[in-house]
């Protein structure tokens, strides 16, 4: 069972956003494309290395893989990226 109830469920959510804020919030400070470019490309490269991830712990025996956690990484790497937009990228 992946979560012991729903506040885990909530804060597992919470933190898997929090952790690509910074990643898409530098990624579109950093990169040279127009806004559009750098948040499509932000989000894809979040959207990939959590997949990845999720992929690897289908073979670890005290994880759990979950669409979840894809879902909420690439939303955190879409918030940075608007956050980074915000203040002056």
């Amino acid at each position: 069972m992946p979560f012991a109830g729903a506040a885990d469920a909530l804060s597992d959510m919470a933190l898997n956003t929090l952790l690509f804020v910074p990643f898409g919030y530098l990624y579109v400070k950093q990169s040279s494309r127009p806004f559009a470019g750098a948040i499509t490309h932000a989000v894809t490269v979040a959207f990939a290395v959590s997949t990845s991830v999720e992929l690897l712990q289908v073979f670890m025996h005290n994880h759990f893989a979950t669409m979840t956690d894809v879902a909420t990484d690439a939303l955190g790497a879409l918030a940075g990226a608007f956050m980074a937009k915000r203040s002056g990228a």
